[in-house]
């Protein structure tokens, strides 16, 4: 049985930075105060590219870390809207109090085996109690939503990336 691997993805602050936001608003491309139906492309295809990735050595699984999974259907939908590609279900953590994201990851995987994972948040939560910083791709919400880079790093750690992989930054 093929190993699986999580990937556990918010989404504020991880799919698109205040940057892109301030971009769009400024292009007339969204309206002030808008809810968020776009992400930033550049962080959708860094997505893309680490499960595509992770797809050659694992079985991967995208699980909503974000409070977006509150309404997952909606959450979903905006993924695909944003042009995700990934054709297996997507599930989400328990929601319970918001500071302890981190158990709720713990939660998720109490019943898991034969597994590797990563959280992709632009938020420490309770992360450090729990897990090591390789098993993190930190993100910032006001400058460096998800990007090539980050993306490459993490890969370059699990021995997943080549020099090939440099024409897609």
């Amino acid at each position: 049985m093929q190993k699986k691997f999580y990937i556990f993805l918010d989404i504020d602050g991880v799919l698109y930075d205040w940057d892109y936001i301030f971009a769009e608003t400024e292009a007339g491309r969204m309206e002030r105060g808008e809810f968020i139906k776009k992400f930033k492309p550049e962080s959708m295809n860094a997505l893309n590219f680490l499960i595509k990735k992770l797809a050659c050595c694992y079985d991967v699984k995208l699980v909503i870390s974000s409070t977006w999974r509150a309404n997952l259907p909606y959450a979903i939908k905006t993924l695909k809207n944003n042009g995700l590609i990934y054709s297996d279900k997507i599930e989400r953590t328990p929601i319970y109090d918001p500071a302890k994201r981190g158990e709720q990851i713990l939660d998720y995987l109490s019943d898991k085996t034969n597994y590797e994972f990563v959280i992709i948040d632009d938020e420490m939560f309770d992360f450090k109690k729990f897990f090591s910083q390789e098993k993190i791709i930190k993100c910032e919400m006001f400058h460096s939503a998800l990007d090539m880079a980050k993306v490459n790093n993490f890969l370059h750690k699990l021995n997943l990336y080549t020099k090939t992989d440099e024409s897609s930054k």
